[in-house]
């Protein structure tokens, strides 16, 4: 039997509301912070990487284009939430055919290997599991991997609604759930403030 093809949906099309800029432009020790998750990702068993981003971005994706695994797609939605993005990744998805996704946050670019390849075997070792999440503090956090079966349910999201969404509904008790005690792991960047201490825990990586 074939192994069950996997993409990664690297979503690095916010608007950054909050920090008042655009984040993932801001400088890291391996680049610019947008970059630093896909840099992760493509190390990854993942099968493909589908880069959605912004016209304000492109360029600074344009680099990745050269790596067969990768494909970018702009998001024109993207403004009207994460879902937009996410729906965009996943018509992409559909096109290559794929048995699941991998939802990666361009945000949180502490983000493991180990993380992103454990979710991809554990879906791959069972074969009823409709989708694998990492937790922290008994909450759920991304990346998640949803299998195909769940993809209509992604074309029912709204405005910020994520992956953690369709899980939270009637599937919690039909998937794998690993807790990690890490939680520098999932770290995200909603402040300044979030990218200073981020920053620096990427210097000691």
């Amino acid at each position: 039997m074939a192994a069950k093809r996997i993409a990664g949906i690297y979503l690095a099309a916010g608007s950054s509301k909050r920090m008042g800029f655009q984040k993932l432009l801001l400088p890291s020790p391996q680049g610019i912070i947008g970059t630093a998750a896909l840099k992760t990702a493509i190390k990854s068993c993942l099968d493909f990487i589908i880069i959605v981003t912004n016209s304000i971005l492109l360029s600074s994706f344009q680099m990745f284009n050269h790596n067969d695994k990768c494909h970018i797609i702009l998001s024109p939605d993207s403004d009207k939430g994460m879902s937009h993005s996410l729906k965009a990744g996943l018509k992409k998805a559909l096109d290559l055919h794929v048995d699941a996704i991998v939802v990666i946050l361009a945000d949180q670019p502490l983000i493991s290997e180990t993380i992103i390849n454990h979710l991809i075997h554990t879906f791959r070792k069972r074969e009823e599991c409709l989708f694998a999440a990492s937790s922290f503090n008994s909450l759920i956090r991304p990346p998640v991997l949803l299998s195909s079966k769940l993809f209509p349910e992604i074309n029912n999201l709204v405005g910020d609604e994520g992956a953690r969404r369709i899980i939270r509904r009637e599937y919690l008790h039909k998937g794998v759930i690993t807790n990690y005690q890490q939680e520098e792991l999932f770290l995200d960047i909603d402040t300044f403030q979030d990218y200073l201490l981020i920053k620096k825990l990427m210097r000691v990586k």
